[in-house]
């Protein structure tokens, strides 16, 4: 819908400005019409009508901008109003997109409720924008300068001023107040500007209302609101200058108000009266224990976000049990995000974002808190990764140690088979050969992991170079145990040029002594192990 009660939900801001239409169509009948009318009320996306006739609802019709000749379709979704003589007023949505339509571009978001718009003419390529302005761009546009913004049709910066128009549009043909009918109020050379800017008025009762101004001229403002005030009714009306935060005051008086069809806005003709008065700065609350909370909620949900998020990216990488835990703490992180925000909307309520002195601030308060949470998130992910590949590189040195005591249990065995008798030797000897082999691959293996997940680690711990000591000294111990059994491995060659009477005496005498080295090696890892233990 394009009329909406809040019109914070409106796609663009509209703008109150008279544009002649020609309106075609068909009605329900099949048969063919065409009238005129015009806008008094228009956004990026429809607007709000006037024609001379009635039209049928929920039907196409085909709209001729008269002051560009461009053409759209669109669709009546509300009849807003209509009167004894025929005339009626709609609201419509264009069926299509067209940016340019009503010769006017429109910005792509909502305006925000300190911030102030007025509609500007290129002085180049002549075409129009509603552009954002601060009040000191105002003051020099209101005393006939020019501002520099970039234009989309030249491509490039140039000169703007106000579109002016010759009368108001969307005000009652008639001055409530005097009786005066419009023709008869209008003046040569008086002209209107199109702002939007808030201001707030001030009865006399002391009630205060905060409101949007939609175009000024010389000795006029004109703004709309859901509140009733009366013609002739004195008001105050305030300005603050969005830079420097001083106030412009002056005095008006309510002169005409019109109802929007369809709306409970209305809109009001104050007149000024009187001479302004600058006024300083108003008082704004302290924001600090606001910054303190917000600063506090953060990091502490920052904390809880890196935490967790690298308690799930572990379990991903490495499957370890539930990750119901770590998404609980991650909705409780969520939820002081929220209170973050919360505490940061009042800063900024107290703290006006038009100032530049406070917009610089807040700037740089959003980016510190910008780089918290995604520096976090990225701590939390990539801890997270580095952890899981850390826990996948301890695994793999787990099962290297594994079959390696898997090779070294089955050279035991096959030592421990030693019999009284030289054939028995000789198949020892054999089987070691064979085992052998294998236990050094492993335990190169073995080496060279423990090597590299010592390294991958972030940082070396007390606990993980104890631990590395610990697995290089049992390494140390292997590697010399293996140099014994090459040693016996090598006994059955020399046990080949023993005389046959002699060999089973040879072998007494060279496999039991190395036998001993084994034994008092493995006595020393039995050991280092035992200390390993106890440190843990």
């Amino acid at each position: 819908m394009v009329f909406m009660k809040d019109s914070r939900k409106r796609r663009t801001d509209r703008l109150m400005v008279r544009i002649p239409l020609r309106v075609s169509g068909r009605t329900e009948t099949g048969e063919s019409f065409e009238c005129r009318g015009h806008a008094v009320d228009v956004n990026r996306f429809g607007a709000h009508i006037r024609l001379e006739r009635p039209v049928p609802l929920a039907r196409k019709i085909l709209l001729t901008n008269l002051e560009n000749n461009l053409q759209g379709e669109f669709r009546i979704v509300k009849a807003l109003e209509s009167s004894p003589a025929g005339k009626t007023a709609l609201g419509i949505e264009a069926l299509g997109n067209y940016p340019t339509f009503w010769g006017i571009d429109f910005p792509s978001r909502p305006r925000k409720p300190t911030e102030s718009r007025g509609l500007l003419e290129c002085l180049q390529c002549r075409s129009a924008t509603l552009y954002p302005l601060l009040l000191d761009e105002i003051e020099v546009l209101e005393s006939g300068g020019t501002v520099r913004k970039p234009c989309t049709s030249c491509g490039a910066k140039t000169e703007w001023k106000f579109a002016m128009e010759g009368a108001p549009a969307a005000l009652p043909e008639t001055d409530l107040a005097t009786g005066e009918s419009q023709a008869a109020r209008k003046q040569p050379g008086r002209s209107t500007v199109f702002i939007q800017h808030p201001v707030s008025i001030r009865t006399a009762t002391g009630k205060v209302e905060t409101v949007q101004t939609e175009n000024l001229s010389k000795d006029e403002v004109r703004c709309s609101s859901e509140n009733s005030y009366e013609v002739n009714q004195l008001v105050t009306l305030e300005w603050e200058n969005s830079g420097t935060g001083k106030r412009l005051q002056v005095q008006g008086r309510i002169r005409r108000r019109q109802s929007i069809a369809g709306s409970r806005r209305v809109v009001y003709s104050i007149r000024y009266e009187g001479t302004p008065a600058v006024l300083p700065p108003a008082r704004l609350k302290p924001a600090g224990k606001l910054y303190a909370l917000t600063a506090m909620l953060t990091v502490t949900a920052s904390v809880l976000l890196a935490l967790n998020v690298r308690r799930i990216v572990f379990s991903l990488t490495i499957p370890s049990g539930s990750t119901a835990r770590p998404i609980a703490y991650l909705g409780a992180a969520l939820l002081l995000v929220a209170l973050a925000h919360k505490a940061w909307k009042t800063v900024l309520a107290r703290e006006p974002e038009s100032r530049q002195a406070f917009r610089r601030r807040h700037m740089m308060a959003a980016w510190t808190i910008a780089v918290v949470f995604l520096g976090s998130l990225g701590l939390g992910v990539a801890t997270g990764v580095a952890s899981g590949h850390q826990r996948g590189r301890k695994l793999k040195v787990l099962r290297d140690f594994a079959v390696a005591r898997v090779f070294e249990s089955n050279i035991d065995a096959a030592e421990n088979r030693v019999v009284d008798s030289p054939e028995d030797y000789a198949d020892v000897c054999a089987t070691l050969a064979l085992l052998a082999t294998k236990w050094q691959a492993q335990l190169d293996a073995l080496s060279a992991d423990a090597l590299e997940l010592y390294r991958f680690q972030f940082w070396q711990s007390a606990k993980s170079r104890e631990e590395m000591k610990g697995l290089e000294e049992i390494l140390s111990l292997d590697r010399r145990k293996l140099r014994v059994v090459e040693e016996q491995i090598a006994l059955k060659a020399a046990a080949e040029n023993v005389n046959p009477d002699r060999k089973l005496a040879f072998w007494r005498s060279s496999f039991p002594p190395l036998q001993q080295k084994i034994a008092d090696l493995d006595a020393q890892k039995k050991l280092v192990v035992k200390n390993m233990i106890a440190e843990k």
